[in-house]
């Protein structure tokens, strides 16, 4: 007799697979756009660019730890003086959810430095002395390189440490300071339709507690908005995850986690064959 089990073709679990996930999961569907799966329901993964299929996605059980995702604070953002920001872009999923940062000519501090960050009031209790995982999707428009940042009060070693990322062809990112981020935790990667998936990993401080400014993200060519060529956008984000796991460390992103006003876990995909 012979077995063939392909997750490819068919997209269709194996009636003889008993699988459970106590929680829903997000996945990229055969049109390239975020969908969720509910409670037990597996996900047949696709290639968001070139919309073939991956297969059957498992997964560890992750837990993201920024509250409303796609929040985000700033003073000079809120006040509008160096820029502007208004959530109504469409985003990984073909909804209008994301942010655009913006000039519109009316700002006043026009040198002072842009930048968008997450509070530590942003985000839920971290595990101290962990590796960590800090993603989030990026559309540029003008400003192609950006900047993400774990700030000091984060960081194991109490420096600042930054990955620029550069958001064109298939994207490439390289250390820009800092001791925490070291080679091969951090990436980049295209998800279609102008999109990026950049991530940082470190290791938080003993107290992670203590920042004001938990994660920021910095244009780096076009810093301010008398810097910044024409009336315009900077750059379209959202879908921000900061993925860690009790007791464990995390080295690389898994598939978004959405949240609201509390820190959200994905939890583990278990599969059973028949005996």
């Amino acid at each position: 007799p012979s077995l063939d089990l392909n997750f490819e073709y068919g997209q269709i679990l194996d009636p003889r697979i008993t699988f459970t996930r106590s929680s829903s999961a997000t996945y990229f569907g055969s049109d390239g756009l975020l969908k969720t799966a509910s409670n037990n329901v597996p996900r047949f993964d696709y290639n968001p660019v070139t919309k073939v299929c991956k297969g059957l996605l498992i997964e560890e059980s992750r837990t993201n730890a920024k509250k409303n995702d796609y929040v985000v604070s700033s003073s000079s953002v809120v006040a509008g003086d160096r820029c502007k920001i208004i959530r109504d872009a469409v985003g990984i999923d073909g909804t209008t959810n994301f942010w655009r940062l913006y000039k519109d000519g009316t700002e006043t501090d026009t040198n002072g430095s842009v930048y968008s960050y997450t509070s530590n009031s942003g985000i839920a209790t971290l595990p101290a002395s962990r590796r960590i995982v800090v993603s989030c999707h990026i559309k540029p428009a003008q400003e192609t390189v950006w900047r993400m940042t774990a700030h000091s009060g984060l960081t194991v070693s109490g420096a600042t440490s930054s990955v620029n990322f550069t958001l064109t062809g298939s994207g490439s990112a390289a250390i820009q300071t800092g001791v925490d981020i070291t080679t091969g935790y951090y990436g980049v990667s295209y998800v279609g339709n102008g999109f990026y998936r950049c991530w940082i990993s470190f290791i938080t401080d003993i107290d992670v507690t203590t920042s004001v400014y938990d994660f920021l993200l910095y244009p780096t060519t076009y810093q301010s908005a008398s810097a910044l060529p024409v009336v315009g956008d900077w750059r379209y984000f959202g879908a921000i995850n900061c993925e860690y796991v009790t007791g464990s460390d995390c080295s690389f992103p898994t598939s978004y986690i959405p949240t609201t006003t509390l820190a959200a876990t994905r939890s583990a995909e278990l599969y059973r064959d028949w005996e």
